[in-house]
């Protein structure tokens, strides 16, 4: 029974050791690679202001695009529309100024 509960405290001392082995190398080796990551956010940036341009271009071309189709669609609306801006018109009141 004695030889168990030694073999237990000496297998959770290993596991501490080689668990805080790791993390001491986790962070030696995360602080070596930190410039690379930089570096890669740097080039990461770089590419989208190359892209950008052709981003814009292909919103323009997709909002013209779709402009033109959405005024396809609503071109039924267009005899309601005037109808209802000439009845506005028509039917709103003037404002009276009171002089006194």
């Amino acid at each position: 029974m004695v030889e168990l509960l030694v073999f237990v405290v000496l297998a959770f001392a290993a596991v501490l050791v080689i668990s805080i082995v790791g993390s001491v190398l986790g962070a030696v080796l995360g602080l070596l690679v930190l410039p690379f990551q930089f570096l890669g956010f740097l080039l990461k940036g770089i590419g989208f202001l190359i892209a950008l341009p052709f981003l814009i271009l292909a919103a323009v071309v997709g909002a013209l695009v779709f402009g033109a189709g959405i005024l396809v669609l609503l071109a039924p609306l267009l005899p309601l529309v005037i109808v209802g801006g000439a009845l506005w018109l028509l039917l709103r009141r003037r404002r009276r100024t009171v002089t006194a």
